[in-house]
């Protein structure tokens, strides 16, 4: 097992707090074993005292440059990096593996060397997967998809294209008016790579056919959503219904500045997306690069999962004006 030693002569008082995709482990010493696999490191101050990291080791080696991956979250919740002096009023975090080869493989892969010892946050989109353990039997395929660890990725914020998906922050729809307009439409069974998948096409720009009723359409005006090209609903039954991992290739529209946007109806924390390279996608309008991207879909709700899927040109400074503010994974 490798053990991490963090170096400091501070004497504040100090939590330190292992996270992994499988528990939570609290820590009462500077020198510990890490668990396996990724995960993440958190130190808070619990006096009023200040404490300084002079040194990360892994197994007595220092972790050297992958220190500056390391940031602090302050009472505002701003992202402060790099730091390695911090107080009770700044939370302090570290992304880590056990096989530190692969840490110092990925950082270095997944981002320039020359940006380290800046503030990474302003420079990268960082998605960071630790794995799911599904609470549902579904197929062994999914079942390792979802549970692998897809680790630390980093994705230039000038190349809004290549992520794998984008929050976005746009007007709040109304789940029970959607669902009223949308619960009575009649779905189409897709068992291809699926079970208990159905969707219906509401609009179809090369077909002309526009089922849109009123309260969608005035909610897609209402966020500036006007050349669309297609918008589908999909609906994953309760109880064990999947979609298995796979990329959409086929494209009627031209992949510039057309995006899929995936919108649920309804929260419920166990409908699970999960895209490789990110991990799972967060509740609420997401872009999804399912062209680029592996991903699957599992619903071990009690309840069917509807989901709009809306095909529209958008250009990259409507995309930047409406990306949400999150960090995936962190």
């Amino acid at each position: 097992m490798t053990t991490c030693t963090i170096v400091s002569t501070s004497t504040a008082k100090l939590k330190i707090t292992l996270h992994s995709s499988s528990e939570t482990i609290d820590i009462d010493q500077l020198s510990f074993k890490l668990v396996d696999g990724w995960q993440k490191l958190s130190l808070t101050v619990l006096d009023d005292g200040e404490f300084k990291i002079d040194d990360l080791l892994l197994d007595n080696q220092s972790v050297a440059e992958l220190y500056y991956t390391s940031w602090g979250v302050d009472e505002t919740g701003k992202i402060l990096q790099p730091v390695n002096k911090f107080n009770k009023n700044i939370n302090w975090y570290m992304i880590l593996h056990n096989d530190h080869g692969l840490l110092k493989e990925r950082v270095i892969e997944r981002n320039y060397e020359n940006d380290l010892g800046t503030n990474l946050f302003d420079k990268y989109k960082i998605f960071f997967d630790m794995g799911t353990t599904l609470k549902l039997p579904f197929t062994p395929r999914l079942t390792q998809y979802f549970s692998r660890q897809q680790g630390l990725n980093y994705f230039p914020h000038t190349k809004i294209n290549d992520f794998p998906f984008v929050p976005l922050e746009l007007i709040p729809w109304d789940d029970e008016v959607i669902f009223n307009e949308i619960k009575d439409l009649t779905y189409n069974a897709n068992g291809v790579m699926a079970n208990e998948w159905y969707w219906t096409t509401v609009f179809d720009k090369i077909n002309n056919k526009n089922m849109i009723q009123k309260n969608l359409k005035d909610w897609l005006h209402a966020n500036n959503l006007k050349d669309i090209n297609n918008i589908n609903i999909s609906m994953v039954k309760s109880n064990g219904g999947f979609i298995e991992v796979h990329r959409d290739y086929k494209m009627r529209y031209p992949r510039q500045n057309n995006h899929f946007i995936h919108i649920p109806i309804y929260n419920n924390p166990d409908r699970l997306v999960k895209v490789s390279n990110a991990g799972l996608m967060p509740h609420g309008a997401n872009i999804l690069n399912n062209c680029d991207y592996a991903h699957a879909v599992v619903n071990q709700s009690d309840s069917d999962g509807y989901a709009i899927i809306i095909n529209a040109h958008m250009s990259d400074d409507f995309i930047t004006e409406r990306m949400r503010n999150v960090n995936i994974g962190l």
